[in-house]
């Protein structure tokens, strides 16, 4: 995975600092690279790959137009908010 991530170039990721946006994202199986502090605050961006696919589905994710199971974005929520906390203790 980490070489996934050198080799991915920059103009192909997609960042997002809403929570909801990166738990839609995860549900739908997107990958989440990683999470990107933002200068040095207790904020983050979600990092994904493949910018246009994201980009695509959060806005029919603001259109409601695609649905997802609530408890498979209720779990990938909880998930990002455990590697949210776990990295504010680093």
């Amino acid at each position: 995975m980490e070489d996934d991530i050198q080799t991915t170039s920059l103009n192909t990721l997609f960042k997002t600092k809403d929570i909801g946006e990166a738990a839609f994202l995860v549900s739908l199986d997107f990958l989440l690279l990683r999470l990107e502090r933002i200068n040095n605050t207790n904020k983050f961006y979600f990092v994904f790959k493949d910018k246009e696919k994201c980009e695509l589905n959060i806005r029919k994710y603001w259109n409601n137009s695609i649905q997802v199971t609530p408890r498979k974005y209720f779990e990938a929520y909880k998930s990002l908010k455990a590697r949210i906390f776990a990295e504010e203790e680093k």
